[in-house]
Formats: structure tokens, sequence, C-alpha cells
């Protein structure tokens, strides 16, 4: 044969170019798997934020009615908060050294809660505690439930949210925050239908 020098060197060549294209198949593949496993830890993130975010608001929520309730539970709520982050899982939540004896605070209580805001009402007057974070007027923690406030706790939180975003109000934050704000903005029950 007169090219079979030539035609071996190309096979080798042809060859190497085939293990070399394997080896980046490969490479591609692992490059894959890699990007899969970093999107799926990015929705993870993503889910860890949107739950911590809620979670913030719930708090922000309890602590304003514990403020209205029972400001001497403030520091058992605390407590149990920071008992979260330790190894300790066996610390009760909330269970207070110290209970409150009267569970039920008093007309007076309540006034002081309410005078010590600057409108009277138990925020600043722009529905903000001045840190940015939303509040809850004392209000709308009183103990009788009007009917207005049942027939909304009976609707989902998809549901408030429209209703909210209906009437052009925000429609972010937890059941409890989105209820208080459907209430302030002076929905009635014929709203509902």
């Amino acid at each position: 044969m007169l090219f079979a020098s030539k035609i071996n060197e190309v096979n080798a060549t042809i060859a190497n170019i085939s293990h070399e294209i394997e080896d980046l198949q490969a490479r591609i593949e692992a490059l894959r798997i890699e990007k899969l496993e970093l999107e799926q830890y990015q929705q993870q993130l993503g889910s860890a934020e949107n739950a911590s975010e809620s979670a913030i608001e719930q708090v922000r929520t309890a602590l304003a009615m514990i403020k209205a309730i029972s400001p001497s539970e403030r520091e058992t709520f605390k407590d149990a908060l920071i008992s979260l982050f330790t190894d300790d899982a066996d610390i009760p939540l909330l269970a207070s050294a110290d209970p409150d004896p009267d569970p039920n605070p008093s007309d007076d209580a309540i006034e002081d809660a309410i005078e010590t805001s600057p409108n009277g009402n138990g925020h600043n007057g722009n529905g903000h505690n001045g840190n940015g974070h939303e509040t809850i007027d004392i209000e709308a923690l009183e103990i009788g439930v009007s009917d207005l406030t049942a027939s909304l706790n009976k609707l989902g939180i998809n549901d408030l949210r429209k209703l909210a975003k209906k009437h052009r109000l925000d429609c972010k934050g937890t059941k409890l925050i989105l209820i208080h704000r459907l209430i302030e903005s002076g929905i009635s029950e014929a709203d509902l239908n």
C-alpha cells in the first residue's frame, strides 16, 4: 500500500479525536449534573427565604399580640425564639417561669397600650412601627370578634389576597395581617360577595 502509513496516521488522529469527544461529552454530562444540583440548591434557598420571611411576619404579629395582651410574657416569647437556635430541644416553648396571674388584660392595660402610641390607636399613624415593619392596631386584638372578621377568617389566604388586590391594598403578609388590612380599609360584608 502506498498510503498505508498516512492512513494509519489519520486513523490514529481520528481515534484520538474520538476519545477527546468522549471525554468532552463526559465532562459536559458532569457539568449538566452539577448545574442541576446548583439549580435545586437555589430553589431550596428560595423556599427557605420565603419561609423565613413568612416566619418573621408571624413573629411580628405574635409579638404585637403579646405586647397588647400580656406584656410580661414578652421575655418568655423572646427566650422561646432564642431556644430555637440552641441544641437543647427539650426547652418547652412559651413555658413561663412566672406565669401571668391574670391572662386577660384589664381595660386599663389596653387603654395604656393604646395611649402609648403617637396617635392613640397602637401604631404611628402610617401602619408601620417606625422601623419599616407593619404594625397591628390594638383594636384589632379585642376579644369580641365581629361578623366581618369572622367572615374574613373563613376565607383562605388566596381569597384574602384577591380581595386585598381588588380593593387596591397590599396583598402580602399573613392571614391575620390581610384581615386586619381589609378591615382597616373599611370593607363591609357586602364586599365579600
